[in-house]
């Protein structure tokens, strides 16, 4: 870094008001019922509108009739909420409802605001889903990041790019939609939209006049870049599109670099560099990182009256998760099933599948002690991918150095549910 640089300090206003904003969407759900939709586990729009009245001015326009997707901001910290384990879903009858996990939240309120800035940025950057993340038109996450970066790496900061001046950013951002607002959002560029593109795709397709690259990106571009799971996102078309207009050697380049480079599985030991002394020194997620040895204790439940607590040690695998949920609720084991560890169905982001399946990762390959579990961590067992039985696992208790702990049932509530119809008769 260069001596000319002045290293970089979060405040509640600088680059963006996020880190105020997003305290404010954790208070209103921590002092409110929160039912979420029925359909996708979303807040309502009543809650929406409520809690989007509460973000920091100025605001981009949304329509009242908007499902949370609609909301970018909103469902930036909703879904990041969740993969930081702030937020817990639990289930309500036949809705589900959202509560603040109160211990973390207390915990996220004594890091500094640069400390909670770097939290919501890598939670956003290599956490969340970005498929979930997206809505918008196409409803699919943006491709090529490393291309794109590779090209605005030509960019001063403080630059107006028009977006729709430029066939090569075009066809590059054409995908961005919502993640146009969510780098906004964080301070790493301005956006103007072109509302005459909108209107020629549809009213709920965004896409960039322009952008302004702020002087932060340019700071954390490379750490940004250096941590992007290129191997995880395909690219749309783009290597054909740059070799029409002559720029394949782009590909050449960015392979050639990629052999090189380091691929670093957090940003955070990346940016504490780049920050005022003192200001990131505490990493968040270093307890979601932490592995424990010792006894688990399990709460599964199919609802509110129906749930079994169940004991395992760290030595065992989810295969062994899975058995014992069939023996407790008496199911036959005669369906696929996966384990997705943020509790979202079908997510594309660390799950465990059984063994039986066509891809991996496979339940019998992770044991308990190395899944960076904490007491209050939920997640999501699917059993039967055409009924779709729905456990969700909630961690008790963690009892640390307990070994060999017997996989057992503990405790039970309610009656087995009747796992075909047809035994009803």
């Amino acid at each position: 870094m260069s001596k000319k640089e002045s290293r970089i300090r979060i405040t509640e206003e600088y680059p963006t008001p996020i880190t105020r904003d997003f305290i404010q969407f954790l208070d209103y759900i921590g002092n409110n019922k929160i039912k979420l939709t029925k359909a996708n586990e979303f807040l309502t729009r009543k809650d929406l509108i409520a809690i989007y009245e509460r973000m920091s001015e100025p605001k981009f326009d949304v329509p009242l009739k908007n499902n949370q997707p609609g909301y970018p901001l909103l469902h930036l910290f909703f879904l990041v909420s969740l993969e930081l384990d702030l937020l817990q879903i639990k289930p309500l009858h036949s809705q589900k409802t959202v509560t603040l996990q109160v211990k973390r939240y207390e915990e996220f309120m004594k890091l500094t605001t640069s400390e909670q800035y770097v939290v919501l940025l890598e939670a956003f950057w290599m956490k969340v889903d970005w498929y979930y993340l997206q809505g918008g038109y196409f409803q699919r996450a943006p491709h090529s990041i490393d291309i794109l970066f590779d090209i605005l790496d030509e960019y001063p900061a403080n630059q107006i790019i028009y977006i729709n001046k430029n066939d090569i950013l075009r066809r590059l951002f054409f995908d961005f939609e919502n993640f146009l607002y969510y780098f906004h959002y964080f301070g790493l560029w301005e956006v103007v939209f072109d509302e005459e593109e909108t209107k020629k795709v549809s009213p709920t397709y965004r896409a960039a006049k322009s952008i302004l690259l702020t002087p932060l990106f340019k700071r954390v571009q490379e750490s940004l870049l250096d941590t992007w799971d290129s191997e995880s996102n395909e690219e749309f078309g783009a290597r054909s599109f740059l070799d029409r207009v002559g720029l394949s050697s782009i590909y050449q380049e960015l392979n050639s670099e990629k052999a090189e480079r380091i691929q670093h599985e957090s940003l955070f030991p990346l940016l504490q560099p780049l920050f005022e002394e003192g200001e990131v020194t505490k990493n968040f997620l270093e307890s979601e990182m932490k592995n424990s040895s010792g006894a688990y204790l399990f709460k599964v439940s199919l609802n509110q009256s129906c749930w079994r607590s169940l004991q395992f040690s760290d030595s065992h695998t989810l295969l062994d998760v899975h058995h014992l949920i069939q023996e407790a609720f008496e199911f036959e084991d005669d369906h696929l099933y996966a384990f997705f560890m943020d509790g979202k169905k079908f997510s594309r982001k660390n799950f465990y599948n059984s063994p039986m399946d066509f891809d991996g990762p496979y339940a019998n390959e992770v044991k308990l002690g190395d899944l960076q579990l904490r007491e209050g961590k939920r997640f999501l067992y699917l059993f039967d991918f055409g009924d779709e039985w729905e456990f969700y696992i909630e961690v008790l208790k963690i009892i640390e150095g307990k070994r060999n702990a017997k996989a057992r049932i503990i405790d039970r509530r309610g009656e087995a549910p009747v796992q075909y119809g047809w035994d009803e008769v």
